[in-house]
């Protein structure tokens, strides 16, 4: 199931992050503050629980809070770039790093080096946080092993995409599986980078373009 968010914010947001231009920092930035509306995009059908508080001026007052437990599993390096703000606002999520790179000796391999998925509550809404879904390898990897550790509700949220990458999610996921993203690109290039994209969101937020 994949739904585009439409939000002229995320227009602005995106234009700054495309640009070439653009500052490590203010790229960050703008990752964030698009990562906040998918976000709360993404809360908008989940089940809330009826909570009693105390106001300043009445006791027992019926309130919600979300009723999913939550797990971030953000794609290292580049999945860091939403991390801060998906935390900020599911703030008692637990968070559980992954780290996959491609295999330079296997053409089409992928090598996990980083897997900090723990099944702490397999009820836990899991969300995979990447900010660029293009083959869709490195996120298809990710959840086989969060559902190979019990978790069954799990989503999948990134900036921008191809249909490649989502065509990938859904032919191991099935079309239901939830996927949010800002944007959804043409194609990829010969070496896999979304076009017309904005090049290599790790290196970009983190300063370490050649």
């Amino acid at each position: 199931m994949l739904k585009v968010i439409e939000h002229p914010m995320l227009k602005k947001y995106l234009s700054i992050m495309r640009n070439k231009d653009t500052k490590t920092n203010d790229f960050s930035q703008a990752a964030s503050s698009i990562s906040e509306v998918l976000v709360y995009e993404l809360l908008r059908q989940e089940p809330l629980k009826k909570i009693l508080i105390d106001t300043p001026v009445k006791a027992g007052v019926e309130a919600h809070d979300l009723a999913n437990d939550y797990v971030l599993v953000p794609i290292v390096r580049a999945g860091l770039v939403m991390l801060s703000e998906a935390r900020r606002i599911l703030n008692d999520a637990k968070v559980m790093h992954v780290g996959i790179s491609r295999d330079g000796e296997n053409e089409g391999k992928w090598i996990t080096y980083l897997n900090k998925i723990k099944t702490t509550n397999q009820n836990a809404h899991a969300i995979v946080l990447d900010p660029m879904l293009a083959t869709g390898n490195s996120a298809v990897a990710t959840i086989k092993m969060l559902k190979q550790a019990g978790y069954q509700k799990i989503s999948f949220l990134g900036i921008i995409g191809v249909q490649e990458g989502v065509n990938n999610l859904e032919a191991n996921f099935g079309k239901d599986f939830p996927i949010y993203l800002a944007a959804l690109d043409n194609e990829l290039n010969s070496k896999n980078y979304i076009v017309p994209g904005l090049g290599d969101a790790g290196d970009r937020a983190f300063g370490t373009l050649d």
